[in-house]
């Protein structure tokens, strides 16, 4: 096997949490391979633009935060952000990283070999390494509901990681059903000053009214002067994620009435569906105590979405988690030779 495919770890998704443990094996100077099916979704922000900053870098907060927690928000430590320039960013780290190479590849099958592991990608490619990282979030047995339509795959179209989760079923490990939802996006018309360095950005409040349709009111839980919350998705979109007060389990018809029906200060224009993501994630029997720190199975390590995180700063946590040990481990082999 060439030297391109093999490492001292590979990590297996470039979501959040994978980028978190690629970056923090790779800093510590072991050779690290950071795979991902799509190359253009990086820590792809989904749903909602709101990331929790604690602990974030000045230079990151002043590059992709848009503004500060919206008036009515309860959480704190929170930032709208430019979903697009927080891609950009994160791609543009990975790939500066020493010790760091990003590749696009499905990895379809994990095997144990000589003390180490043998991952192999969807297209016959093999690559080698003695320990792995698998982020996979989201996207074990994916089946995405778009407005009541199950398809599989992601919530963006993206490919389910069906062969992976039935390798990681026949290695013995051991999986329950969970899911993800996001809200409805809306287009509000407003002006894009292209002369201006940074636009203003705004986000918009209002409430339904006595017009929205009482049977919906019911059945969803709208009611009359039911606030909502706009937040935008980036500098330069013209797209609005309808907050978490506004319920996900609205189907769009009746979404579509009730948004018509809002007071008259601005144009708002529905132009994507929720969805919720229905997926695998690794038994809680796995973690050690109530910090959701995963026991170290040989070399083979575990974060993210798919051991249950449900948010991006969680996920964050859990790859530098999963990278710490991922270390120690590297470490503890080289001192048996």
């Amino acid at each position: 096997m060439d030297e391109l495919n093999s490492a001292d770890a590979v990590v297996i998704g470039a979501g959040h949490s994978g980028c978190e443990a690629a970056k923090s094996i790779a800093c510590e100077g072991f050779r690290t391979l950071l795979l991902n099916i799509n190359l253009d979704a990086i820590a792809l922000v989904s749903g909602d633009p709101l990331m929790n900053i604690s602990g974030a870098d000045v230079g990151l907060i002043d590059r992709i935060g848009i503004m500060e927690r919206p008036v009515g928000m309860i959480e704190r430590n929170m930032l709208v952000i430019d979903k697009r320039e927080y891609f950009i960013y994160m791609k543009e780290c990975m790939e500066n990283i020493e010790h760091l190479q990003v590749k696009q590849a499905e990895a379809t099958r994990i095997i144990e070999q000589n003390g180490g592991f043998v991952i192999r990608s969807r297209l016959g490619d093999e690559y080698r390494a003695k320990a792995v990282v698998i982020c996979a979030g989201t996207f074990l047995k994916a089946r995405c509901v778009y407005d009541g339509h199950k398809t599989p795959g992601g919530r963006h179209g993206e490919i389910a990681s069906d062969d992976l989760c039935k390798n990681l079923e026949e290695m013995g490990y051991e999986f329950t059903d969970s899911a993800v939802s996001s809200s409805h996006v809306v287009r509000i018309a407003r002006e894009l000053e292209e002369e201006c360095e940074r636009i203003e950005i705004k986000y918009y409040c209002s409430k339904t009214n006595s017009k929205t349709t009482p049977k919906y009111c019911y059945l969803y839980k709208l009611e009359d002067d039911h606030s909502l919350l706009f937040v935008p998705l980036g500098v330069r979109s013209f797209e609005y994620y309808v907050s978490k007060y506004y319920s996900k389990k609205v189907p769009m018809k009746v979404f579509n009435s009730s948004i018509k029906r809002l007071e008259d200060k601005f144009l708002v224009m529905p132009t994507r569906a929720p969805y919720k993501v229905k997926y695998r994630v690794l038994k809680s029997k796995y973690f050690i105590g109530s910090n959701r720190e995963l026991s170290v199975q040989g070399g083979m390590l575990f974060a993210g979405a798919m051991c249950g995180s449900t948010s991006i700063f969680q996920s964050i946590i859990d790859g530098i988690t999963a990278g710490r040990d991922a270390v120690s481990y590297l470490k503890s082999k080289v001192k048996q030779f």
